[in-house]
């Protein structure tokens, strides 16, 4: 009676097939966790620039805000718009109702290491970097041979120059990255001033 086996030549094929097999399904599956993982980071990321834009949309909306008339000598407003920082007032109304108090109706938007700062106090990390475009009354934009765009002064006073027109929407764009930075998402919003001159 002859024994019917494997010979070693059969053997090694079949290693070699099981191998290739192993290794790929292998490879789809790391492939895919990387892919999960990417997206995960992407979406969290998302998260963040909403939460930016919220931010920052809702400083934009306070910008010029005053708790007396606007027939009032004391004006609120943008103290100095540039590309990458936005230094604004309103009345916060913690100090003196219809005045420029330094200590509280003064207010900046900027980033700096990696850090949106609102007020000089850290809002959020992972801010990569922010410019902001201005429009005027009319919509056109304000270009940046004209910035910073100065309407008021830190004592209230108006000094928006002659034959310009005040800002009444803010175009800003967010760069929120993952902390190794090899992700980014980029954010942009448009926010109408609530109180034009």
């Amino acid at each position: 009676m002859k024994r019917k086996g494997f010979s070693l030549t059969e053997l090694m094929i079949t290693l070699v097939i099981m191998s290739i097999v192993t290794i790929m399904v292998a490879g789809t599956f790391i492939y895919q966790e990387k892919m999960m993982h990417r997206e995960e980071t992407i979406s969290d990321l998302n998260i963040k620039a909403r939460k930016v834009s919220s931010y920052i949309t809702n400083e934009i909306r306070k910008i010029g805000l005053s708790r007396l008339p606007l027939t009032s000598s004391t004006m609120f407003g943008i103290v100095s718009g540039s590309e990458d920082s936005l230094e604004y007032t309103y009345d916060s109304d913690n100090g003196t109702p219809g005045m420029v108090d330094a200590a509280t109706d003064v207010h900046i938007i900027k980033v700096a290491n990696d850090t949106l700062f609102i007020d000089n106090f850290p809002a959020l990390t992972g801010v990569g970097s922010i410019t902001f475009q201005y429009f005027d009354t009319k919509g056109d934009s304000i270009l940046s041979s004209q910035l910073p765009v100065k309407e008021v002064d830190l004592n209230g006073n108006y000094v928006l120059a002659a034959g310009r027109l005040p800002v009444n929407r803010i175009k800003f764009t967010v760069n929120v990255h993952s902390p190794d930075k090899k992700e980014h998402v980029i954010y942009t919003n448009v926010c109408s001033i609530r109180n034009i001159k």
